[in-house]
């Protein structure tokens, strides 16, 4: 309804309606139009302000849209983002904040001002990237850094600083990605029109795996444009400057009403509460360290409901899929810090030698290998023989001829090693 200026401002137009037309009004996202007296929605509502007026927002009440909440009062309901996770809407939720050593720039003359221009001196901090200054190598670096962390089969809402930010995050993860699909991110603001919209709707289609990936702003932002008088800065980093990018990533676990909460808590929040079948870290290290012992504690897990599906997805959670199971329970239980399954073999490739022949060696090395590449599943004993198969092309007399008759032994005694805690 914005019509004509008025002293250089937007004046309210409502053509030809009385202000007793409408009986019902609905305002959607009420938070962002304001409802200050200065603002054009003010005079808006006021206008036919004999109407009943509904305000909806997904915001709560905060210092910039107190006038919002000072105007409609307070709610008269409320649903809760605990409600919405109890109701199985919504899920408690992670949060992976991710630091890189270019979250804060000073330009120096071995870089290059491809275009604007770049204040001498001046620190650049997370608010002006991508707003008044531009690092192509800096946007590229946080892109493969968020592919290499998600599941890039699952779909993914990345939300950037602006329409032209989105942009080139877009190009930067059609780069970045294994899918072969041209389609697989697609950037939609307001400025992407009926195609973006289209994007939108497959994108929602649970048939639909193109596009995986959107890119977006403030597509619907009711904030008119303020022009920059100081054109965007684009730098292009001095050779040698972008691979000395580091990053460092902390993952936080919050509760529904907005407080941290530890990792135990999360998993029980999702899952329940894992099933006391060890009573010490010492005492899983034992159980986990023999595929006998193991077998049963994972079979003991499943009857109470914390089989493999689930076990999988805490693993997930806790950002370590690339440890073992074991690393999942001794996190949740006792807070220890998961090791990958790389490092884990390492270990044991330092103890195996003190214990076993040069060509047992050579086996369990097989062994290892395939446990690091698939997970601990491979340490079971049901798979002795697949593997000793796999390794003497389908001879197992040529197996026990090279190992020896003990080779079961042998297979389920190292893996002690790859429990061991710190001396």
């Amino acid at each position: 309804m914005a019509g004509p200026m008025k002293d250089g401002e937007p004046s309210p137009s409502f053509g030809e309606y009385p202000p007793d037309f409408f009986d019902f009004i609905v305002i959607d996202e009420c938070h962002r139009g304001g409802a200050n007296d200065e603002s054009t929605w003010r005079a808006i509502l006021e206008y036919f302000s004999s109407a009943v007026q509904l305000g909806l927002t997904a915001t709560p009440k905060r210092k910039d849209n107190v006038d919002t909440y000072a105007y409609f009062g307070d709610p008269v309901y409320t649903y809760s983002l605990k409600d919405g996770i109890n109701d199985g809407f919504l899920t408690p939720f992670k949060v992976k904040q991710i630091s890189t050593t270019l979250d804060k720039y000073v330009y120096t003359p071995d870089d290059t001002v491809v275009e604007g221009e770049v204040e001498s001196g001046r620190l650049y901090e997370e608010q002006d990237f991508n707003r008044s200054i531009e690092i192509r190598e800096r946007e590229q670096k946080r892109v493969e850094i968020l592919m290499s962390q998600i599941n890039q089969n699952e779909k993914t809402l990345v939300f950037c600083a602006n329409q032209a930010h989105a942009l080139v995050v877009r190009d930067l993860i059609n780069q970045a990605k294994t899918s072969k699909d041209a389609n697989y991110c697609q950037r939609v603001t307001a400025d992407d029109g009926s195609l973006g919209d289209q994007h939108l709707r497959d994108f929602q289609d649970n048939e639909k795996t193109i596009p995986t990936i959107l890119t977006t702003s403030q597509k619907l932002s009711t904030i008119p444009c303020v022009c920059q008088k100081r054109k965007k800065a684009k730098i292009k980093l001095a050779d040698g400057k972008e691979r000395t990018i580091q990053h460092m990533t902390a993952t936080t676990f919050w509760h529904p009403d907005g407080t941290p909460i530890s990792a135990r808590q999360f998993m029980e929040m999702l899952f329940g509460r894992v099933p006391e079948f060890f009573q010490s870290e010492e005492e899983l290290r034992l159980l986990w360290s023999a595929p006998d012992t193991r077998a049963k504690l994972l079979e003991g897990l499943a009857e109470k409901g914390f089989g493999p599906d689930q076990l999988a997805e805490m693993q997930k959670i806790i950002d370590a899929e690339k440890s073992d199971l074991f690393d999942v329970l001794a996190h949740v239980a006792y807070a220890l810090p998961p090791l990958s399954r790389e490092e884990r073999a390492s270990k044991a490739k330092v103890e195996i030698p003190t214990h076993f022949n040069s060509k047992q060696q050579a086996f369990l090395d097989f062994v290892l290998s395939h446990y690091v590449n698939v997970g601990v599943e491979e340490l079971d004993q049901t798979k002795l023989t697949p593997l000793l198969r796999l390794k003497y092309h389908n001879s197992i007399n040529d197996a026990v001829a090279d190992l020896g008759a003990d080779i079961g032994q042998a297979f389920a005694g190292f893996q002690k090693f790859l429990y061991q805690g710190v001396a």
